[in-house]
């Protein structure tokens, strides 16, 4: 079990619209490329896990595609939650069918450059170039194609700054968290993090240039605050005590590279006095995500002794 009370993250997402044309294909076969078997996980949490993006490494071998071989791009999907890194992506393409086998083994190698990169964290990912079903939609036109493709690999991803002060804590980071095209439209989701303010304000900002490069739209909702530490408080010197007294240790006290309610609610009622914590819970927003039973029993215990003790 942890108490978190040095903070939290705030975050805010940025939406990116770039429209899109087409032109009329005749003669090409359908093939579909695929990355996949990722680990995900959370955005904040995991993000300096050094974990793949699907989204990205997509991008990344269709970029590299494009500077060697024609093809049509009709279609590219990846990622489904903000707050979770891309687990698997995939791109639909219109080529000559005199160009597939060597395609074929130009995705080889350069997914074997990735695998061999990411083998020590990502086990079992892997990749897929088939022939599909017929396009229902025609390829988009080079210029539209080459747009959405350096864009999305020069998005940022990734953690953008440590803690300078907390020994490894995440300070700032963003998620390119979907992409998903439709008819004259993509539309790509990052999902942006800091306990500064500024950073946060001057991340968003790199990013809305980006989607500007191309021509896309860029819209930036309101984000949620971080929750500021405040090491001096009387209901964190209580509850360490309790806790001292209780299991005869000292608990674990840090941050977080996440968003929890106490920065929401610390914004609509400054300087209430705040704690979170919580049992422990592993691999969050992803299929591997479970919570450690033991630690239930003892957050309740905890929680109980708690609330009698300041009754």
């Amino acid at each position: 079990m942890c108490i978190r009370d040095s903070g939290c993250a705030g975050g805010a997402d940025s939406e990116i619209t770039l429209f899109l044309k087409r032109k009329r294909s005749k003669g090409s076969v359908p093939y579909r490329l695929k990355i996949f078997g990722l680990r995900g996980g959370h955005s904040g949490i995991d993000i300096d896990q050094g974990r793949g993006n699907a989204v990205k490494l997509l991008a990344r071998m269709l970029w590299q595609a494009m500077n060697e071989f024609h093809f049509g791009l009709v279609r590219m999907e990846g990622g489904n939650k903000i707050n979770a890194i891309a687990r698997e992506a995939w791109a639909d393409l219109l080529l000559n069918p005199a160009h597939g086998q060597g395609l074929s083994s130009f995705f080889q190698k350069a997914f074997d450059k990735i695998q061999f990169e990411y083998k020590a964290v990502e086990k079992d990912t892997n990749f897929s170039f088939e022939k599909s079903d017929e396009q229902k939609e025609n390829p988009l036109t080079p210029e539209s194609q080459k747009d959405l493709i350096n864009l999305i690999f020069t998005l940022p991803h990734g953690v953008i700054a440590m803690h300078p002060e907390m020994e490894s804590l995440v300070e700032t980071s963003t998620n390119l968290a979907i992409i998903n095209t439709h008819k004259d439209k993509a539309k790509i989701i990052c999902s942006s993090r800091s306990s500064v303010n500024s950073a946060l304000e001057a991340l968003r900002n790199s990013i809305a240039a980006s989607g500007e490069l191309v021509g896309a739209k860029v819209a930036q909702p309101e984000g949620y605050p971080a929750w500021t530490p405040n090491l001096q408080s009387p209901l964190l010197k209580t509850l360490k005590e309790i806790y001292q007294k209780m299991f005869q240790k000292e608990p674990e006290v840090g941050a977080i590279h996440a968003g929890l309610e106490c920065g929401i609610i610390g914004e609509k009622f400054p300087g209430m006095d705040m704690i979170s914590f919580g049992p422990t819970i592993e691999h969050p927003h992803s299929p591997e995500e479970r919570v450690h039973t033991g630690s239930v029993e003892k957050f309740w215990e905890f929680l109980t002794g708690l609330l009698a003790d300041m009754a």
